[in-house]
């Protein structure tokens, strides 16, 4: 399984919706990410294709692309601790913030939690420094 972020962070028009994190790649998961992006993979081994500008609103993701360990040589984060689920709406968060980050709160566009998700997102949001 694999999803796509799409790279375009600023929209022409603030009316825009945000960028969908779940629309399907015809990239293969197997492959190395380009330089630009890094591949995160859930614990149910959802893939998730995510420019590395994007996926640095999280400081754990950007402390880990600047180590020297595999992870950074290989753009390729393991999180064996979240699910497809929470990881793709973690990425669905970094997507909309990147885009409204400069909107005021009455301008910028609920983003939408499901409240059965809303304790386990914040323990990932806290455990990926968001």
């Amino acid at each position: 399984n694999f999803s796509f972020l799409d790279p375009a962070t600023t929209p022409a028009s603030a009316a825009a919706p945000p960028p969908a994190a779940s629309s399907a790649s015809p990239y293969p998961a197997s492959a190395p990410p380009p330089d630009e992006y890094v591949c995160l993979v859930s614990s149910d081994n959802f893939s998730f294709l995510v420019p590395v500008a994007i996926a640095s609103t999280s400081r754990f993701i950007e402390a880990t692309l600047a180590s020297g360990f595999s992870e950074a040589q290989s753009r390729r984060v393991p999180l064996p601790e979240i699910p497809g689920r929470l990881l793709e709406k973690v990425v669905e968060y970094w997507g909309y913030h990147a885009r409204y980050r400069h909107m005021t709160g009455t301008e910028r566009p609920e983003f939408e939690i499901e409240p059965e998700m809303a304790v386990e997102l914040l323990m990932v949001s806290n455990f990926l420094d968001t």
